[in-house]
Order: structure tokens, then C-alpha cells, then sequence
């Protein structure tokens, strides 16, 4: 209080002496300029001390990455405010939402404004009171893409759109286009690519920014890893009661592939194609991966066949009940055995398989005439209108499938080969054995630059290896959950490396899919909204105001008038105003130069300019 007292008493002797230099100036105390000095002092002491304002002492407003402006010129006044990195605003700015904790620990309740909290600062809100402000969603907020693939299968990218019909591309990473589509009237869209290389693939997904004008600005690009494995080959077997276009074209197929297949084909009682050793005797079921079998040659099998059949499945191996045609009645029972209802149906049915597929057209296929029920039946391959085609189930350790679409071979007469392949890869990959696999550790879905990511599964000492030309190494702390904590310090790929094993996954940059990352930022900020409990009174405290509505009125002209006829000097002069428009520019001796009595002279009278008269030409 003291210093307030001798700035108020300073600031009020300098207002009396530069009203009493103005008035001896100016000759005349009714000049508005003199009498201005008092409440232009009292405007620059409300600058230095502005008056208190009552604000919440509980409460904490929290500007994050992405607060819009239209946010910015809505925050609550009643409350401190405080800026996270990469927030915009004029509010203090805090390293994270710990540190301004830890300045404000009476502060109980939150108010986020923007794109959400990120996981670095979640932590520390936890128990809090939060209310959220989003900002507008932009770009893309949703995406959904497999981590790991098979070579040669079709990989989906799906996500939503905070614009509904904008168009999507997918580039490979050598830049080309190799599936586009426009997002629906929610946003929604679906783009796949065929897999033709192994190793860490990146791919690139781009959201046009203005789709109605068609001006293809970029809204968002956000890079999509992928690693494609090899995969390993499989030991088949199979048998059809008779050759058609589906069975050539899939045998084919298996070929390309590199399976190892034995195949039969009946053409006539006695006599048929054989390729291989297609008997289904138990020491050879044992080393197989998947039968497949249709409803022709179901009744070629033997008692033997058909037990030692069921023993191999029970055991772990793969079946797969191929349909082209209504089956026998004692067909029928013996596949309900196996968990299948199969009725007759009056006609084949005509389904399209453009959702599945991504053909982007409607090309017609065939379903054979039946109708398949199997309790608890997982579905492989479902056409547009949700018809199942495949499915399969389990039986002991092994699986038992069944697949109904008569020509999915014409994918390759429309030169979708991969697409067809596709189909397949992943109907057998549902029934083959299972592979042994090592326990990996769980990676992070998504890593970007500076922002924490959680590495879970770990047993043992684990390090994190860049792939760039320096080779940086980071060496990860474990906590007794098996987790470490990692901030990436450069984008690109990285390996974790757990003893003799390493994983690949890919870092974005900072902006490289922000909205993505706001969204999740949001959605996790919004699960952590919580009202406050009621009968709850804010506690309030005296703080300071604001200091820039009495900073533009206290800045008045800094010169003076030298004479009564309104022309300015180049001479300072020595007023309340001064000091604040010029602060520290001011010395002892200048001010007292300023104030310096002068001789007193009587201000001169303005000068009165006579008129001449107007002179005539040629008068």
C-alpha cells in the first residue's frame, strides 16, 4: 500500500506543476489542455494499479492447440487463464498443465478450451472438475487402417470426414493414386490398395478441402504405415465333385500363391483329375492345413474318410464345405453335424460385392441356391445387402467353414486379380492351423512427434532405435506394469528392440495428421467432462484488472503548443501523460529543466490578417 500512496502522491504533484507550467505558458487558466493534466494523472494510476476485480480462486481456464478465435473472444473473465504449448491466445503460457497446477494448487475445477487435452497433460486432471469448450472439428477425425498385412491382399483404410461429401484419395508410396472415393452425406469413406511389397509401406491419405467448388485444396494429408508380411505357405487338399470355372481359376490361384496342393476332380464314375496324394487318411491330415470339399464329392467319402476327417479337424485343422448347387438330404445331416443348417432355396440368388471389394461398380455374382444357418458363425465374406457368402466356426481346436458364392472368379475375368486373391487369402487364413507366434509387445496406435506414447508388454530391458542416418537410441524405463513412457524426438521409422526381437512402427510429424490427433484429444478430454457437484459455492478473490482500458485514454499528445496560434513545437513538455507515453525517458535534470521559471511575458495577441480587396483586370 505504501507504494501506491507515493505513486498516487507523485503522480498529483506532477499534475498541479504541469497545470501551473501550462497555465503560465499559456497565459490564461481556462485553457481545456490544463485542466486535462488531473484526470489524465488519475487515468496513468489506474494504468499502474488497476482497480481489483473479484475472480474465481478455484477455477482455471485452459487454452489447448486449436482454440478458434470466435473461442478467444468468449473466454470467461472470472477466472485466471493459462496457455498450453502450440495454443494461440494472450494468456500466460505454461511448459503443461502440471506446472500451472502446481502455481494455482487451490484450483479444483478446469475449463478446456480448444482441441482437448493431450496425453501428456490428462494425467494431471484427473479428479477434477472439467468443463470442455471444443473447437470446431476439421479434416479427417476418425481413421481405421490394419498395422500389419499379408503380401498380395487388399488393405482397407477407413475413416470419417468432419466435411460430408469431400473426395478422399489414397497414394502408394511412390506417390501414385490408387483408390479415390467421396465421403458420404456423415463424412464416412473406405479406400483400399493391393499389398505388392513387403516390409514398412507408407501410404498417404489426402481430404480435399473444399469439395463443392471442386478447388481440390488439401484440407488434411495424413501419412498411413503399414507392414507387409510375407506370410508362409499352406498344405491343401482339395476335392470337387466335378471341374468347373471356379475350381480352375482357384487352382490357379493356389499356385501363384506357392500352396501345396492336392486336388481331385470327378469327371465321370471312376474316372477323375488327380494332382497329388488327396487321400484323407489321419497321417496325412495331420501335416494338412485346410480340406476343402464340396457337395458333389461329400458322397464319395468313406466311413474312414469322414471319421478321420473329424478327429484332424478336432485336432486343428481346417475345413471348408464349398457349395455350388442344392446338396444332398444326407449331405445336409452330415455337414449339420458340423454345425451347418443348409435348406434348399428355389433359384440362385444374384448379390454384388462392391462394399467388400471396393469395385466401385455393381458387378453382379451368384450365390448358390441354399440357405446356411450356424449359430455363432463368424462372417468372412458378406455382400451389400448383409447376404453371408462365407463364414466359420469353431470345432474343438479346428474350424469348419463353408462358402456359398458360385463364380468369384469372375474378379478375374474383370482383371481384379489381387481382389480375388483377396477373397481367398483371407477365407483360408481363418481356417488354417494356427502358427506359433512370439508375444509381442503392444506398440502405440498412433505416434507423433514431441507427444507421449505408451509402449505396454514389456518383460525385459527395451530400447527404441530410429531409422534415420544417426542411428539415436533410447533407452526405455519400465514401470512394474511392463510399460514405458517415450517421446519421439524425430519423425520417420523406428524398431523397438526386446531382446533378439525388433518392431517396426512409424512416427508422424507434429502437423502430419493434427486433426486426427485433436480428435482423440477431444474424444478423450470429453470423457473426462465432470459437473459439478451441487450446493458447491466458487471461492473468489480480489485480483488485479485489466491495465488496457486505461492505457489508450491516458496517452495524450506528447507536444505542446508553442504559441496561441496552434502550431506545434518540436519541444517535449513535462506532463503526467509524458511520463506514461515516454517512460524512462525522463531524467532529474530534464524535469527540471521543464519546470524552470521563465520571465513572465504577456502572450501575444493572434495576428489579424486584413482582407484585400479584389482587383479587376483590364478596368
Amino acid at each position: 500500500m505504501r507504494l501506491e500512496w507515493a505513486c498516487a502522491a507523485l503522480l498529483t504533484v506532477t499534475a498541479l506543476l504541469s497545470m501551473w507550467r501550462g497555465a503560465h505558458r499559456l497565459g490564461s487558466w481556462r485553457r481545456i489542455s490544463v485542466w486535462l493534466q488531473l484526470p489524465l494523472a488519475l487515468l496513468f494510476y489506474g494504468l499502474l494499479f488497476p482497480p481489483p476485480q473479484p475472480q474465481r480462486a478455484d477455477a482455471l481456464t485452459v487454452l489447448t492447440p486449436g482454440t478458434s478465435r470466435e473461442q478467444l473472444r468468449h473466454l470467461p473473465t472470472d477466472q485466471a487463464a493459462v496457455s498450453l504449448p502450440d495454443a494461440t491466445g494472450g494468456a500466460d503460457r505454461m511448459p503443461d498443465l502440471a506446472t500451472a497446477l502446481r502455481r494455482h494448487p487451490q484450483i479444483r475445477e478446469l475449463t478446456v478450451i480448444g482441441g482437448g487435452l493431450p496425453a501428456r497433460d490428462r494425467p494431471a486432471a484427473e479428479g477434477m472438475v472439467v468443463h470442455f469448450d471444443a473447437a470446431p472439428a476439421w479434416g479427417v477425425v476418425d481413421l481405421q487402417a490394419a498395422p500389419e498385412a499379408l503380401l498380395g491382399t487388399q488393405w482397407f483404410v477407413s475413416g470419417r470426414s468432419a466435411k460430408p461429401w469431400a473426395p478422399v484419395e489414397l497414394h502408394d508410396p511412390s506417390g501414385a493414386l490408387v483408390d479415390s472415393v467421396k465421403a458420404d452425406a456423415e463424412g464416412r469413406f473406405r479406400v483400399s490398395a493391393t499389398l505388392r511389397g513387403t516390409g514398412a509401406l507408407l501410404f498417404r491419405l489426402q481430404v480435399d478441402g473444399d469439395a463443392a467448388n471442386g478447388s481440390g485444396t488439401a484440407a488434411d494429408t495424413i501419412s498411413v504405415p503399414v507392414i507387409v508380411h510375407g506370410g508362409h505357405s499352406l498344405s491343401l487338399v482339395a476335392r470337387a465333385g466335378s471341374p468347373d470355372p471356379d475350381f480352375k481359376y482357384w487352382r490357379r490361384w493356389t499356385a501363384d500363391a506357392g500352396f501345396d496342393l492336392a486336388a481331385t476332380a470327378a469327371l465321370s464314375p471312376g474316372i477323375a483329375l488327380r494332382d497329388g496324394d488327396t487321400q484323407l487318411a489321419p497321417a496325412k491330415l495331420a501335416t494338412t492345413d485346410v480340406v476343402i470339399i464340396d457337395e458333389r464329392a461329400w458322397p464319395a467319402l468313406s466311413v474312414t474318410e469322414k471319421t478321420a476327417l473329424r478327429e484332424a479337424v478336432e485336432n486343428g485343422m481346417g475345413l471348408l464345405l464349398r457349395v455350388q448347387g442344392a446338396p444332398d438330404p444326407a449331405v445336409a445331416s452330415d455337414w449339420a453335424g458340423y454345425g451347418y443348417t443348409v435348406t434348399k432355396a428355389d433359384t440362385p440368388s444374384t448379390v454384388t460385392l462392391d462394399h467388400r471389394t471396393g469395385l466401385r461398380e455393381r458387378a453382379p455374382f451368384t450365390m448358390a441356391p441354399v440357405t446356411a444357418d450356424a449359430p455363432g458363425a463368424v462372417p468372412v465374406l458378406q455382400s451389400d445387402d448383409g447376404i453371408t457368402l462365407a463364414s466359420w466356426r469353431t470345432l474343438g481346436r479346428g474350424r469348419v467353414g463353408m462358402w456359398t458364392l458360385v463364380d468369384s472368379y469372375r474378379l478375374v475375368l474383370l482383371g481384379e486379380t489381387a481382389r480375388y486373391g483377396g477373397l481367398w487369402a483371407d477365407m483360408l487364413g481363418a481356417l488354417a492351423r494356427p502358427q506359433a507366434r512370439t508375444v509381442m509387445p503392444e506398440l502405440p496406435a498412433e505416434a507423433w512427434l514431441d507427444q507421449r506414447s505408451v509402449v505396454c508388454g514389456l518383460a525385459d530391458a527395451a530400447s527404441i532405435v530410429g531409422d534415420d542416418e544417426k542411428k539415436s537410441v533410447a533407452r526405455l524405463l519400465i514401470d512394474a506394469r511392463g510399460c514405458a513412457a517415450w517421446w519421439p524426438a524425430k519423425p520417420g521409422w523406428h524398431r523397438l528392440l526386446t531382446g533378439g526381437d525388433s518392431q517396426a512402427f512409424y512416427v508422424r510429424e507434429l502437423d502430419d495428421g493434427d486433426s486426427l490427433r485433436m480428435a482423440r484429444d477431444r474424444a478423450a478430454t470429453m470423457r473426462m467432462v465432470m459437473p459439478l457437484a451441487a450446493g458447491t459455492s466458487p471461492a473468489l478473490e480480489a485480483v488485479p484488472g485489466r491495465r488496457w482500458p486505461w492505457y489508450y485514454p491516458a496517452r495524450h499528445r506528447y507536444w505542446e503548443p508553442s504559441s496561441t496560434n496552434g502550431t506545434r513545437s518540436r519541444r517535449p513538455r513535462f506532463t503526467a501523460g509524458a511520463l506514461m507515453a515516454r517512460p524512462g525517458r525522463l531524467t532529474a535534470r530534464t524535469a527540471a529543466d521543464y519546470t524552470r521559471p521563465g520571465p513572465r511575458r504577456r502572450p501575444a495577441s493572434p495576428r489579424r490578417t486584413r482582407l484585400s480587396r479584389p482587383t479587376s483586370i483590364g478596368g
